[in-house]
Order: structure tokens, then C-alpha cells, then sequence
């Protein structure tokens, strides 16, 4: 066995030792985190399109046994023409539902309904064929129903893409979860993605069996949209709204457009607010917000523009469940603080594509991949990439015990031999069988031992060196080469 020149083992490879050990440590914290969260509440409490209509359909299957809603039906004259409109009246009966005590979403979209039998009454003072052109703008999730007997009942719509409610699972969640490279501006949300005004993007839409592209280019603190048009004439300018200060307009180009309802004609402007709901032909209904890129949990809403799990691709939806509560329960966090990650959005998306178009070449099948990048000397967690099929639906591949086997060793090899490259002519006789003892190490009980095997056969040399080993994986000399590089009584 070859030992001449092995100096002392340097302070270097116990930096080695400390980062894997380290690394390993990290991916068990963000393990164990994950899964006390995701022990502690269900998965699904996310409130969505489904969930909503849901909510109502429950609501108005109670009409058969407790009145909860009711219409009032009332008219009135202008001119010579009498108007009908109705409004919603909540019945005692609700008081032991709290989507319609006053502050919850169903209460909301009560006041919703009535306030726009108001506005609409309001207008036909003015003008009032307007009355009945303005019914189909109804705003609330309501209608209003008419029965066998002539009588009024309540009914919904058929969609919700223009619910603003905030979800009523906010309560449990203190602050945001975000990606070391979180961006945050103001754009166009819809339950197909988002879009943000500081960067240019295309989108395409079929129209009657054809191709339309739309292109948003931002200008300063504007941004243009270009819909539908050859000669490329804006169809929207959005004035003001790449930093929106609560003083943004919309400004319709050469076709008119839709804010929260109202048509805006060609040339006339309308102001924005947070929340408002825009139809861009041929886009469907968008709504204006805050665009928030890298933020894996935060305010929820039902238009589902920022979902904690459902929309964040794997691995990255394995950390929504953090913003929940502590992963120390007896240190929770103080409401609305954030949680910063060390991981990249973007480097984590890339980094799963590139995996998965690896795993697709493959000439073998693959059940699952997962890549971990982490940063030396102090382990941060830089990306992480995650393909296949997880053995539960909403677990993540990288929390589940994964036994390397003797992939280990040549990171072991090179991490040694990165610091000490001397030791690439260490040579250890060639056996099999139980090893009770490496190098000059004494002896340890049988029950401690452990086996090797020869597995490319005997050498001629009889011995095993380097390159034995990393072309057919030897036990021993894995172990001989470690105790080596960390202590110096073995040599």
C-alpha cells in the first residue's frame, strides 16, 4: 500500500465536511417545516371559482326550508313610463351564516346587487331606455330568478371572474413566502396567468378559427396594448399604471373597451383602482392589480390570481405552506412579516426544464428526478428542480428519504481529492468479505463492520487503486480514502 507524500489532513476538508453536512441539514429543516405545516391544515383551503359558486349554490338550496334571500319588488315613474326594479333583503334566517353577516363575501355581494339597481335607476332619470340596457352589467353574483307562479326567486351567474373577494383563509397566514429574485410592479391577472407593464409580452388568442396576438410594450409609466389591429394602432394605453399611485387611467384606442361593466369609447378615458375588471377583445376579462413574480404565498383572492399551491409548479410549492404559521411554534412570526428564501425562481423553473428535457432523452423510463443547488462554502439552497410522478398527490419527491447507495462515492473521492489530490495514489489490498478494519485503524467488533466485494473482479495487481474505484465502486477503498484525508494515524 502507497503512502509516501500524504501530509496532514488541511483545515480545507473540514469545511468540505461542515458544507455537506450543512446542506444536509437545511433540506431537513425545510423538510420537517414543511410537513409539520402541511400536517397542521389541509391542503385545500384555498377559495376558488368552484368554491364560491359552491358557497351559493349551498345558499340557495336553503330557500326550500329557511328564507334567507328575498326580493322586494318596488316601481316608480319617470315621465310617463313606470320602471320595475327589485332589490335583495337578507331574512333573519341568515344570521347563522356568515358569508352573509355583514363584512362576508355573500354580504357584499348583497349590497353589490342593490347598489346597482341604484346606479341603474339613477342613469334612467337621465335617460331612461338606458334602464334595461344596463341589466345585463349586473355586477353581483346574484339574479334574479323567475319561478313557475310568476314569483321572484334568487339565482347566480353562471362565472366568477369578476369576484374582488379576499379569501377568508387569510386569517391563518402571516406574511409572505418570496424567492430570493421577487419582483413586484402592476399588470393584468387572470386565472390564464399574468402579465406585468415593466416588460414587454405577446399573447396569443384563437379568434373564429385564427391566430390573434396581442403585444403590451411599456413607455415610462405607461404601457400599450396592440390588439387586433394590422397597422398596429393601440386598442388600450394605460396611462400611469407601470407605478401605479392611485392616479392611473385607461385610455381606449381605436375600439372601444370595458372597465368594471362600463364601456369606455374610442378616445375616452376611465380611472383604474386596484381590483378593476377590464375587457381587451380579444383577451378575456382581466383584472388590474399588482403583479408579484417570486412570491410563492400571499393575499389570496377567488379570481385566483394568487393561489398558494395551485399554480406554483413543483418543487416551488412545496415552500406556499411556510407563509402558514412558524416552523418554531413557540416563536411565531409578528403578522404580515416576510419569509425570504435563497432560492431563485427563475434559476429553480430553469433548472426543472432542464431536467426534465434531460429525463425525455433518456433511453430508459424514469419515474422521478430531483436537483438540488446549493452554494458553497455556507450551503444556501440556490435552485431546486423537481420531474415525474410523486407518490402522493401535493408531496414533494424532495421531502421523501432517498438512499444515494454508492452514488456517494465519487463526491466523496473528489471533495478528499480536491483538497488533498495526493491521496489519488492511495492503494489497499484487493479482498472481499467482512471488513472489521481500515488502513491502520484497530479493529471493531464484527457486529460493526461492514462487507466489500470486488465487483470487476480480482486486479492483477492485487491491489485497488483510484481508478478500481470509481469504475467498479469499492467499499473499502471508500472508506480507506475518508479516513485517510481525516485522520493521520491511518496512514
Amino acid at each position: 500500500m502507497k503512502t509516501d507524500g500524504i501530509r496532514s489532513v488541511s483545515r480545507s476538508s473540514w469545511i468540505i465536511g461542515a458544507t455537506l453536512g450543512a446542506t444536509a441539514v437545511l433540506l431537513m429543516a425545510i423538510a420537517v417545516g414543511v410537513v409539520r405545516q402541511s400536517a397542521r391544515r389541509p391542503g385545500g383551503d384555498a377559495l376558488e371559482y368552484q368554491r364560491l359558486l359552491t358557497a351559493v349554490d349551498e345558499l340557495l338550496a336553503l330557500e326550500g326550508s329557511h328564507t334567507v334571500l328575498t326580493f322586494q319588488v318596488a316601481d316608480t315613474a319617470f315621465g310617463r313610463q313606470r320602471l320595475r326594479y327589485d332589490t335583495l333583503v337578507i331574512q333573519d334566517a341568515a344570521s347563522t351564516i356568515p358569508s352573509l353577516s355583514p363584512g362576508g363575501f355573500l354580504h357584499d355581494e348583497v349590497r353589490r346587487y342593490n347598489a346597482f339597481q341604484r346606479e341603474r335607476l339613477a342613469v334612467a332619470a337621465r335617460d331612461v331606455d338606458r334602464f334595461h340596457e344596463l341589466q345585463p352589467y349586473n355586477p353581483s353574483i346574484f339574479r334574479p330568478v323567475r319561478r313557475g307562479d310568476g314569483s321572484l326567486g334568487v339565482g347566480r351567474t353562471s362565472a366568477a371572474w369578476n369576484r374582488r373577494v379576499q379569501s377568508p383563509f387569510d386569517g391563518g397566514w402571516y406574511g409572505e413566502v418570496r424567492t430570493r429574485d421577487a419582483s413586484f410592479g402592476w399588470g393584468l391577472h387572470s386565472p390564464h396567468g399574468s402579465l406585468s407593464f415593466e416588460q414587454p409580452r405577446r399573447i396569443s388568442r384563437r379568434v373564429d378559427g385564427r391566430t390573434q396576438v396581442c403585444e403590451f410594450e411599456p413607455r415610462q409609466n405607461d404601457a400599450v396594448a396592440y390588439c387586433l389591429s394590422e397597422a398596429r394602432t393601440p386598442q388600450a394605453i394605460f396611462r400611469e399604471a407601470v407605478h401605479h399611485q392611485g392616479d392611473s387611467r385607461v385610455v381606449a384606442g381605436w375600439a372601444p373597451l370595458r372597465v368594471d361593466g362600463q364601456r369606455v369609447r374610442p378616445g375616452d378615458s376611465l380611472r383604474l383602482e386596484a381590483g378593476s375588471v377590464l375587457r381587451i377583445a380579444p383577451l378575456e376579462p382581466v383584472v388590474f392589480g399588482e403583479y408579484m413574480e417570486g412570491v410563492l404565498s400571499s393575499r389570496q383572492w377567488i379570481n385566483g390570481r394568487m393561489r398558494r399551491r395551485a399554480e406554483l409548479t413543483p418543487p416551488l410549492d412545496l415552500f406556499a405552506p411556510l407563509g402558514r404559521s412558524s416552523v418554531d411554534p413557540a416563536n411565531p412570526p409578528e403578522p404580515g412579516s416576510n419569509l425570504l428564501l435563497s432560492v431563485s425562481e427563475r434559476a429553480s423553473r430553469r433548472l426543472t426544464a432542464d431536467l426534465q428535457e434531460y429525463v425525455d432523452d433518456l433511453p430508459l423510463a424514469v419515474d422521478f428526478g430531483t436537483v438540488v443547488l446549493a452554494r458553497i462554502p455556507d450551503g444556501a439552497i440556490l435552485a431546486l428542480a423537481e420531474v415525474g410522478t410523486r407518490s402522493e398527490p401535493g408531496r414533494s419527491r424532495l421531502l421523501e428519504r432517498v438512499v444515494p447507495g454508492s452514488a456517494v462515492k465519487p463526491l466523496l473521492a473528489a471533495a478528499v481529492l480536491s483538497q488533498q489530490p495526493e491521496l489519488g495514489g492511495l492503494e489497499i489490498p484487493a479482498r472481499s468479505g467482512l471488513v472489521r478494519s481500515v488502513l491502520r485503524v484497530r479493529s471493531v467488533p464484527a457486529g460493526r463492520g461492514f462487507t466489500t466485494a470486488l465487483n470487476c473482479g480480482q486486479p492483477a495487481s492485487g491491489t485497488i487503486d483510484l481508478r478500481y474505484h470509481l469504475g467498479c465502486s469499492n467499499n473499502e477503498y471508500a472508506a480507506a480514502l475518508v479516513l485517510a484525508a481525516i485522520d493521520s494515524r491511518a496512514r
